[in-house]
This record gives structure tokens, C-alpha cells and sequence, in this order.
């Protein structure tokens, strides 16, 4: 099916979603809490209409509903969570602030499917819908389609500004949409968790004050001994291409897991230690850091929160004469600790980093980050399809890295990797400034990870100064920076394929 056999979207009908939610706040209107901050100047540090940061889902209507059916159910949604009917918006200070609507309608586009398959046209509807970004102070945070084929529904599309949902409760939310279309009902759903204007109400109170007060001290300890080269700003301009790659690899999969299991350790923690040491090694300092993209539930009360909610947290460990097992225990116990101490308001974290950048005599804003966006979601297979490399149904088939042609860059970071799967295989996205590392590229790095992570693997308790001297070696991109240069990695062939 060809996307010139959708229906024009501007001349789709629509359907009424009202909702009417019991007030539960003396007041509607309030501050954001720490982490809507986080993205609200993120989205202020975008160009004007940028909707990168829009987020697409559908699920299939599995049991028979009426149209009016499935805008009922969507209106209980609306109801359950309110950062699906705030508006965000200054306030008359220039303060960023958030109202609740108790009651509203949102109209949610029709679109009768025409041949093929109904995902095929879910998947472009919603990709057109992401297009073109939110007024948060004016309109609901929220885009519906409801997909009908014969006028019965068959899915249904949500895209939602980042100002409403991060990308875990994009996830919590289709989950919920996918009971109700299985079911028929919303009854089933688990009970409300906090909402926003409660999450902002327990930052502001005493216990949320001294959270937040471990949290600047225990950043402001390791800012000062953080390396300036994994913090300092580059003068790269913010319009300039940023570098962008990825990897595919089965083999360092398992190389992870078999690390995993030697050092006592989860595959994620695995990951951000060698990303760390890695990092360290290329840019030549006794300390390696990144910032971690944590997400904040670890209340019961937030685990389903709907919003924004994630914060940064900073690792920093010292490189030591040791094993690379015992460097993986390490920033394993370092990172649990950088996660504890991260929730604050945001604009004080980066006025502190920013000061003890003004101490040492440099400008900040130039951070290494990790985010890991797995979700059930995110462990498709085929997750990375660039043009003319082909399918990878095969597990343990070969790494395929490419270098991505993308558009934009990552505000405040000079280095940003996106961990989007990690089972039997692993899937890598790294967007890289070009003045950082040298002549090193995305790839190279990429590269280099795969060949440490299996080098380690492979070798009984490897010594960190026996690695480091090794990816030093003449034909490593570490030596060279240079691309191509993964494929003499045991078991892993590499086809570099440009998007």
C-alpha cells in the first residue's frame, strides 16, 4: 500500500471525545513539577515549531466497538490522566505553570481504511499526525485517530506532546488503550496513580526540599572532579549536522549478558561501564562521566504516572589499576548512587554545573548522555531498517553499523547514545558533536564498543590498562579515527550502509 492511498487528513470527518473528570485539586492550576521542567526548556531551546519530540502509538480494536464505543473509552483516559487535559503555560511571573480541565471534548480525526493492512495505514497516520507542533497553552497535549474500515473501528492512533508523557508513560498509556480495545472497558484498568499537580505538591513540601538538597550536594561533589573534556561546550554551531550511527549486533549481546553473569551485574549496568571507560579512553582523562536519563517511579505511588518525569543523574568514576570486572562492579555500585541522587529542579542542577564550570574557567553544556528508551515496544525486531541493508531476523546473524543521515542535534550534549534494545541482540543510536573525539566518528565509537565489550568477554578477567593499551593498537579506530573498523571483531561482519 502506497501513502497516496490515504485519505487526505484534512478532509477527514471526526468524532467527539468528551470528557468530565471529578475535581480532585482545591486548585487547578499549578507549578510543573521538576521533571515537566526538564521539558519545557528543552522544548524552549528547539527551533520555533519543532515536533521531533512528538510521540506516535496505535493499538488494534480487538473486540467489536461502535465509533461512539471507542471515543467513550478515550474520554475515560482523558479522565484518569491529567496531563492529558492541562494546558502548560507561562504564568503572569514568566513562570512555567500547568492547568487542569475538569471537562472538555477533543475531536479525534475518522479514517476509513481502504485496502491493505490496517497497520500499514496506523503507522503513516500516525507519522502525519506527529507533524507540526503543539500549542500547549491553547490546546489538549493529545492527537486522536480513530481507523475504521466498513465504518467499524479498527485502531486506534495517539500522538501526544513530550510536554504530557516521557516516552515510559507514551508506553504505560498504549498499554491502558490496548486493555480497553481488548476488553471492551476501562473497569479493568489498575487505580490512578499521583498525578502531576500532586507530584509538584510533594517536590514543594519539606521531605521534597531535602531530596533535593542531597541531590545538589551530592553534584556538586562530582562536577568539581569531573574531567573539563567530558563537560566543556564545544563551538560547533547549533544549525551544523551532528554525527549520527548505529549498530545492530548479536555479539555484543552476548557479550554483555556473559559479562553480566561474570560480574554479578545487569546488562544495562554492563553497558554504561564500558560506554564510560570507553568515553574515558578516547578523550584521554583519569575519570570517565555521563549523564544517565533516569525515570524517577521509584515511589510506588509514581510508578504509573503519566508525565514527564525523568531527570538526570551524573555518574563519575576515577579509572583504576583493576579488572574489568571489578571496573563493571564499580560503576555499577556508582551508578545506583547517581541515580538516587538525581531529582531536583533541573534549572538549579545546570546553574550549579554552570558556576563550577565558571570556577575551572570554561563554559558548560557540552555533556556526554545515555538514555535507555527500551520499552516492550522498543524490542520489535527489525528495529533498525536503514535503506539497502536488509532485514535481520536472524539473531545471530552479523552487526550491521551505519552510519544515519539525521537531522538536528541533542540540546546540551556533545555526545547522546540511545540504548533501544539489549536481548539477543543490541541496538545502539549515537549522535556525536565532530569536534568531539577528535577526527573519531560515531561509528568509530560504536565500533569500538562492540570489539571492548567482546575483547572482555572473551578474555579471563582483563586488566583495564591490558584493554586500554590493546584498542590503542594500530587498526583500531581508537588509533586511527577512522571508520570501519569493526569488522575483524570475532564472529561479527559489518556492512556500513548510509541512510
Amino acid at each position: 500500500m502506497s501513502k497516496t492511498d490515504l485519505t487526505a487528513l484534512s478532509t477527514t470527518a471526526t468524532q467527539l471525545v468528551p470528557f468530565a473528570a471529578p475535581a480532585v485539586h482545591t486548585s487547578a492550576v499549578g507549578p510543573l513539577t521538576w521533571g515537566q521542567l526538564c521539558i519545557w526548556d528543552v522544548l524552549r531551546r528547539l527551533p520555533a515549531g519543532d515536533d521531533s519530540l512528538n510521540m506516535a502509538e496505535w493499538r488494534p480494536v480487538v473486540v467489536p466497538l461502535s465509533v461512539s464505543q471507542v471515543a467513550g473509552l478515550l474520554g475515560q483516559l482523558l479522565e484518569r490522566h491529567e496531563a492529558l487535559r492541562s494546558h502548560y503555560f507561562p504564568d503572569a511571573d514568566g513562570e512555567p505553570a500547568q492547568r487542569v480541565l475538569p471537562e472538555g471534548k477533543l475531536d479525534a480525526l475518522l479514517v476509513e481504511c481502504g485496502p491493505g493492512n490496517p497497520a500499514e495505514w496506523a503507522e503513516d497516520i500516525g507519522r502525519r499526525m506527529r507533524r507540526g507542533a503543539f500549542d500547549e497553552a491553547s490546546e489538549l497535549p493529545l492527537r486522536v485517530a480513530i481507523l475504521t474500515r466498513a465504518g467499524a473501528p479498527v485502531a486506534v492512533v495517539l500522538v501526544i506532546s513530550h510536554m504530557a508523557v516521557d516516552r515510559w508513560s507514551m508506553s504505560l498509556l498504549a498499554e491502558e488503550l490496548a486493555d480497553c480495545l481488548t476488553s471492551g472497558s476501562a473497569d479493568t484498568l489498575p487505580p490512578r496513580a499521583r498525578q502531576p499537580l500532586e507530584r509538584a505538591a510533594f517536590e514543594g513540601s519539606a521531605s521534597g526540599i531535602r531530596r533535593e538538597r542531597s541531590t545538589l550536594d551530592y553534584w556538586a561533589r562530582s562536577l568539581r572532579r569531573t574531567p573539563r573534556a567530558l563537560l566543556a561546550a564545544t563551538s560547533t554551531p547549533d544549525e551544523a549536522q551532528r554525527d549520527w550511527a548505529a549498530i545492530e549486533s548479536p555479539a555484543m549481546a552476548r557479550a554483555v549478558r556473559a559479562l553480566a553473569a561474570r560480574a554479578a551485574t545487569t546488562t544495562g549496568m554492563v553497558l554504561i561501564g564500558a560506554v564510560t571507560l570507553l568515553l574515558a579512553l578516547r578523550a584521554g582523562t583519569t575519570a570517565g562521566s555521563m549523564r544517565l536519563i533516569v525515570s524517577t517511579r521509584s515511589d510506588p505511588r509514581d510508578r504509573g504516572f503519566v508525565g514527564p518525569i525523568n531527570q538526570n543523574a551524573l555518574l563519575r568514576l576515577d579509572l583504576e589499576k583493576e579488572s574489568f570486572d571489578e571496573w563493571l562492579r564499580r560503576s555499577s555500585a556508582a551508578t545506583l548512587l547517581a541515580y538516587r541522587r538525581c531529582e531536583a529542579d533541573p534549572r538549579k542542577v545546570e546553574a550549579l554545573a554552570a558556576e563550577v564550570a565558571r570556577e575551572a574557567g570554561f563554559q558548560a553544556d557540552g555533556y556526554c548522555f545515555l538514555n535507555d528508551v527500551r520499552t516492550n515496544e522498543s524490542q520489535r525486531p527489525n528495529a533498525l531498517e536503514p535503506a539497502g541493508a536488509g532485514s535481520h531476523d536472524d539473531p545471530s546473524g552479523p552487526t550491521r553499523l551505519v552510519r544515519l543521515d539525521l537531522p538536528g542535534r541533542q540540546v546540551g550534549a556533545k555526545f547522546f547514545l540511545y540504548l533501544e534494545r539489549l536481548d539477543e541482540t543490541c541496538l545502539l543510536k549515537l549522535c556525536k558533536d565532530p569536534e568531539f573525539l577528535g577526527e573519531s566518528t560515531a561509528l568509530d565509537f560504536l565500533a569500538d564498543l562492540e570489539r571492548l565489550l567482546i575483547r572482555a568477554a572473551v578474555t579471563p578477567s582483563p586488566r583495564i590498562e591490558e584493554l586500554a593499551s590493546w584498542l590503542l593498537e594500530p587498526g583500531t579506530a581508537t588509533a586511527k579515527g577512522r571508520r570501519g573498523l569493526a569488522g575483524d571483531v570475532p564472529g561479527s561482519d559489518v556492512a556500513h550502509t548510509r541512510e
